[in-house]
């Protein structure tokens, strides 16, 4: 009877192992909501940002306001935080949560804060910004000059107060400026663009925003079984291999803007895998591999990479051996 129970306890205890090591896999996931109110006003503007209607196992938040000040942290959403924003401009907000495991989700707001009330003689500037892909910004210069004077210049500081790359026109004899200036960035990062318009008399206005520049980070682009039953790798529809056999597996992966791959790994679901480590790949780098299953059940491979900023990225594909 003895012998039983002990039996049993084990199998108790087994079973509780392996349900509290996966139970990661089944944790809600996260999800980051801000809203802000309000969206727009004129300088000095005051923000109430509200993290509130974030979920998921939340360890940790940053909220950066995009015009340079320090973000707020800390470990409670269920919070409302007040900033004022000084200058005019358009600001862009970030959230970003993150769990015990390291995983991140970031949502983001629009502040877009007016000029104060301006004397009636002089001019008034608006920058605003859409930041499309690959470090591409798309920039919208706007200009008024006062009741029957003109405009006479316009420049775009794009890494202000850097002077490189300068947008600029000049001589000009206009009412308003309505221009769109398309720049891309290289680098990831945090930049401030700044424009200042003049008119005849040399009075001044100047519109100013700050804004963060993303580039894709290095991603596989392309992961299959090349020689195997058509399929495209998911739980509804995996690539059907045949026990025995041998199958050609390969993936692409390309590194972030000035990064290189350093390492990569192609795991097999059947507790075999192959690797490299101490590559300086900057270009596409393309794995080709063979590999035999010799049990007939279902497994999922894996893809992995590295790069020399300690960035990665995986993918998987579902495989299912027949007899």
């Amino acid at each position: 009877m003895r012998a039983k129970y002990l039996v049993s306890l084990a199998v108790l205890m087994a079973i509780g192992l392996v349900l509290g090591g996966c139970a990661w896999l089944f944790a809600p996931q996260l999800d980051a909501v801000l809203s802000a109110d309000p969206t727009e006003g004129e300088a000095p503007l005051s923000v109430e940002f509200d993290l509130s209607g974030s979920t998921g196992p939340i360890t940790s938040y940053s909220l950066s306001f995009g015009d340079g000040s320090e973000p707020a942290t800390g470990t409670d959403v269920d919070t409302t935080i007040v900033h004022t924003y000084e200058d005019p401009g358009t600001y862009e907000a970030e959230l970003v949560i993150q769990d015990a495991r390291g995983n991140m989700s970031v949502d983001s707001e629009t502040i877009t804060v007016e000029p104060e009330d301006v004397e009636e003689d002089e001019p008034t500037a608006s920058l605003s910004l859409t930041k499309l892909e690959n470090g591409e910004v798309e920039f919208h210069v706007q200009g008024w000059a006062a009741e029957g004077k003109h405009l006479v210049a316009w420049t775009l500081y794009l890494d202000y107060p850097e002077e490189e790359p300068v947008e600029e026109e000049e001589d000009l004899e206009v009412e308003t400026i309505d221009e769109t200036v398309v720049h891309t960035y290289d680098e990831a990062g945090e930049y401030t663009a700044r424009l200042v318009v003049e008119d005849e008399d040399g009075l001044q206005a100047t519109a100013t925003t700050t804004f963060t520049v993303t580039l894709p980070g290095t991603e596989i682009t392309n992961f299959e079984v090349t020689d195997a039953v058509p399929g495209d790798g998911t739980e509804e529809d995996p690539y059907e291999l045949n026990v025995d056999e041998e199958y050609t597996f390969e993936f692409s992966a390309e590194p972030g803007a000035g990064r290189e791959i350093v390492e990569w790994r192609l795991e097999f679901g059947d507790g075999s895998f192959v690797g490299e480590t101490g590559l300086s790949e900057d270009g596409t780098l393309t794995v080709i591999r063979t590999h035999t299953y010799t049990q007939t059940n279902s497994y999922t491979a894996v893809a992995m990479v590295w790069d020399d900023a300690d960035d990665s990225d995986s993918e998987e594909i579902e495989i299912e051996v027949v007899e």
